[in-house]
């Protein structure tokens, strides 16, 4: 059954799939946000979806008429020991880990009263903004936590950088801009420390998580990489050797396994400068038995022409690309398959080159 629903809150890096899910949506430039017809759990798949990439949007149920005064609603402070009773009194809400506030949708006059006196009982903040608008204007303070951040510039940050007043011995500030790599990081986790910190130490652990900040537009001119996006801050300090040790290991692990494809990938290439490619007496495909193992760099589907392998016989080592997929030449074809063919490459068994190839396979899976 289609009902009518509007899609709220920062619905701009997901206007095409709005869109594109939903052909006849309007956007409503007055309550900033998109009109839809839908059914109610295909709108709710939609919107978690979105969620999930980080979209900061939320479904509401239209209420007729649509009153001009409707305004769209978040819950800020120290709302964690509350956020329970935040989910009954507005089951769809959801929090943001990026902003660290709720997004409790759309409210009415009457609504906002009643918002306004939930959370005047539980010691937390009210905002509102007309749906999708950066400004918000604060209908109640906080009594604990973060403090609201009121009449927000296209520029200035969508939220605080909650910077501490001290560090710990050894602790400093590393800022990184998502248009550079950086992403929300969490507490314990060791990476490798950015050029511009080396003289620090190679390995850098995360002791604090703090509140990113969102620029919408004019990013590049502060370090976000990109026109609009997040910098993410969190307070590192060196890690010890211990600390770094699985990261060291896992990091030395990344660089055997790629100098072994570089090494497997020159293993074909002479296999098939070197080998033959025989055919049938009568110029037919042949089918080709033998121990079979797959090409770990090369797992593409047979089913849709793609993948390669290695075939062991008593005499021969063949190496066999999947050559039926659209496009392909399969006239080269000298390998029959269980689909349009393959080209085959044999050499006589070596056991050093038998044991190689075994080797590559077994660290590049590893």
């Amino acid at each position: 059954m289609l009902e009518s629903f509007f899609i709220v809150g920062d619905t701009y890096p997901a206007q095409e799939a709005i869109k594109k899910k939903f052909p006849g949506a309007i956007f409503d430039r007055n309550l900033k946000g998109w009109a839809i017809q839908a059914d109610e759990a295909e709108a709710l798949r939609f919107v978690d979806l979105a969620r999930m990439k980080n979209h900061l949007v939320l479904l509401d149920k239209l209420k007729a008429p649509v009153d001009k005064t409707l305004v769209s609603g978040i819950v800020l402070g120290d709302t964690k020991p509350v956020s329970g009773h935040i989910k009954k009194q507005w089951p769809e809400a959801f929090f943001s880990n990026v902003r660290a506030y709720w997004f409790i949708g759309l409210l009415y006059p009457d609504e906002v009263e009643k918002a306004k006196a939930f959370c005047e009982r539980w010691g937390i903040g009210l905002s509102t903004t007309k749906p999708g608008q950066a400004n918000y204007t604060v209908v109640l303070e906080p009594k604990r936590g973060p403090a609201t951040q009121t009449q927000q510039g296209p520029s200035t940050p969508a939220s605080g950088p909650s910077t501490p007043s001290h560090f710990g011995p050894g602790e400093f500030l590393l800022s990184e801009g998502e248009g550079y790599g950086g992403y929300e990081r969490h507490i314990g986790e060791v990476f490798a420390a950015p050029k511009r910190f080396q003289d620090k130490g190679d390995w850098l652990i995360v002791v604090k998580e703090l509140s990113p900040q969102y620029y919408r537009e004019d990013g590049l001119s502060f370090g976000v990489g990109d026109d609009r996006g997040y910098i993410f801050k969190h307070v590192v300090r060196p890690a010890t050797d211990d600390e770094s040790l699985p990261a060291r290991m896992k990091k030395e692990k990344g660089k055997v396994q790629q100098e072994t494809r570089v090494a497997l990938r020159k293993l074909i290439d002479d296999i098939q400068k070197k080998g033959e490619r025989p055919r049938g007496s009568g110029g037919e495909s042949i089918k080709v038995d033998g121990e079979e193992l797959e090409n770990p760099m090369d797992k593409g589907s047979p089913a849709y022409g793609g993948g390669s392998w290695f075939i062991f016989q008593s005499s021969y080592i063949w190496f066999i690309r999947n050559n039926g997929g659209d496009g392909d030449d399969w006239g080269q074809n000298n390998v029959r398959t269980g689909g349009a063919g393959a080209i085959g490459w044999r050499v006589h068994r070596d056991r050093d080159l038998e044991d190689s190839i075994r080797q590559f396979i077994k660290i590049i899976e590893a």
